[in-house]
Parts: structure tokens; C-alpha cells; sequence
């Protein structure tokens, strides 16, 4: 699976004040805020700690800020709006509540959809909720050619199974590269087995990812509490901002893919910042 996968959630329709609040709380911490994309000013040398955040549009009543956090600010961004934190590893999940500068133990009774009772919290809390399976965990990487993708699903071939295949393959297929270009092949490398192994993807079928579903399922989040994820939408953000400064850019076919998975990525505010 990816890394650990975050999301925090405001209890506002005012996205401007939420990023205000999420750079004040960044800077006054000591990071600095700097643009790596198309037209930005990139990435300042010596950075040794990076936070990265992409502010959603308000939906539902909620904000919705993707990226890991830094974890000793939490508690300070809840002061202006009422902040929940979800979170998923390999192994476990949770859902936790911030309000006015504070954890709140028992603050996910407040966010309970109509029907469901504190008992039926409970039991999502322990895991023990049914939740139902994503089917799309089945399918190989959207980015794989689809003769690929369609042998695969003949041999009954597994997403993590092609991605051990597809990293053999490009290590062969770039090794010997690799020791004549200066190095420019070993990029090549990675961004093939990045791309053709589908790096990056959550497994929301893993046990974690099962207790998590149980909670939104009973809490009132956003209809896009989980979706697009951070990888996801930061590979179609580069695409939108390379659009933005160059309109009649050629995009590769990796490239119109990322896009057309978020197509309105350029709606969401990157933060990036470092210290």
C-alpha cells in the first residue's frame, strides 16, 4: 500500500479561511511556503522537513484538506473551525475530532448521521462494522494499456502481482541504460515503474481500510470524504498547471489520464511549504 493516507476535514463553507488559517498556523511554526509546479518558484534548496497540502473546494458543509499533517498543529487548527482528522496505515485507522484548540474524545457523536446511534459508532470504532468491498481494487492502474490490464484479468493476474512484474521489466529494460546517461536513464526508471506499476494506491479493502469505510459510513462527512486521493491529485494538478501556462501544450497519454481523473484539479489550492 501507499504511504499513510490523511485527510482533515473543516466544519465550514469558507475555504479562503481555511487555508489562511492552515499557512498562518505553517509559518508561525517556522515552514515557508514555496510553488513547485509549472510557473511557480520551486523548490528552495535545503529544506529539510516538507508538509504538502491540496485545499478541496467547501462541499457538504465541509472542507476538506488532503496531505499528512504536521501532527503538533492539530490541536491549533481547530481554533477558528471544528477539524476532524482521518487517517489510514497498513495495519490501523482512526477518525478523531479537534475543536477549539483540543482533541474531543467523544466528538464524532456530534457528526452522527440521522438514523445511526452512538452504539453503531461504537462498533465502526472496533472494527466491527460490515463495509462493503471496492470492486475498482480489483482492476489493474487506469494507466496500464488496456491489453495489458485485459491479459491480466484473463491470467487472473493481481494489481500487486503486475507491480513486481512491471518493476523486473523496466530494470531490465532500463539497467543497461542506466550506466551510460549520467543518470538520466535511472529517472527514466522510476517514473516508468511508478507509472506502470501503479505506485501510490490505496488498498480500501485491507482490514485498516475496511474500519475506516465503517466510520464514514456513519458519520456525515463530504460526499468526497476520500476522493481524489493525494497522489491522484497532485499528478493532475502538475497537468492543469502546465496547462495554465502553456494552453496548447501537447499532453502525453499519462498526462491526459491524471487529468481526466480530476478534471478540475486547478479548483484546489496547493500548499506546500518547508522548514
Amino acid at each position: 500500500m501507499a504511504d499513510t493516507w490523511h485527510t482533515l476535514y473543516f466544519r465550514t463553507d469558507d475555504t479562503p479561511a481555511v487555508i489562511v488559517a492552515l499557512v498562518d498556523a505553517l509559518q508561525q511554526s517556522g515552514y515557508q511556503r514555496y510553488d513547485p509546479f509549472a510557473g511557480g518558484t520551486g523548490t528552495p534548496p535545503g529544506l529539510q522537513t516538507l508538509i504538502r497540502h491540496f485545499v478541496a473546494p467547501a462541499q457538504d458543509g465541509w472542507v476538506r484538506v488532503l496531505g499528512t499533517p504536521d501532527p503538533d498543529l492539530l490541536p491549533s487548527l481547530s481554533a477558528g473551525f471544528p477539524m476532524l482528522h482521518a487517517w489510514l496505515t497498513d495495519t490501523d485507522s482512526g477518525l478523531e475530532v479537534y475543536s477549539n484548540g483540543a482533541l474531543d474524545e467523544q466528538g464524532l457523536n456530534v457528526y452522527l448521521l440521522p438514523g445511526n446511534t452512538i452504539e453503531q459508532l461504537a462498533r465502526a470504532q472496533q472494527g466491527s462494522r460490515p463495509s462493503l468491498v471496492d470492486r475498482t481494487e480489483e482492476r489493474l492502474p487506469d494507466l496500464l494499456p488496456d491489453s495489458v490490464q485485459q491479459m491480466a484479468r484473463d491470467y487472473n493476474v493481481k494489481p500487486e502481482q503486475a507491480s513486481k512484474l512491471m518493476d523486473r521489466l523496466t530494470g531490465q529494460l532500463f539497467g543497461k541504460l542506466d550506466r551510460k546517461s549520467d543518470g538520466e536513464a535511472s529517472t527514466m526508471q522510476t517514473q516508468a515503474r511508478a507509472l506502470l506499476a501503479g505506485t501510490g494506491q490505496i488498498n480500501w479493502n485491507s482490514p485498516a481500510a475496511q474500519k475506516l469505510k465503517g466510520l464514514a459510513s456513519v458519520l456525515a462527512l463530504p460526499a468526497n470524504w476520500r476522493d481524489p486521493d493525494f497522489d491522484m491529485l497532485r499528478d493532475a494538478y502538475q497537468v492543469a498547471r502546465r496547462l495554465r501556462k502553456s494552453p496548447n501544450a501537447q499532453l502525453m497519454p499519462d498526462e491526459q489520464s491524471a487529468l481526466k481523473a480530476v478534471p478540475q484539479a486547478i479548483a484546489y489550492e496547493a500548499i506546500y511549504v518547508g522548514k
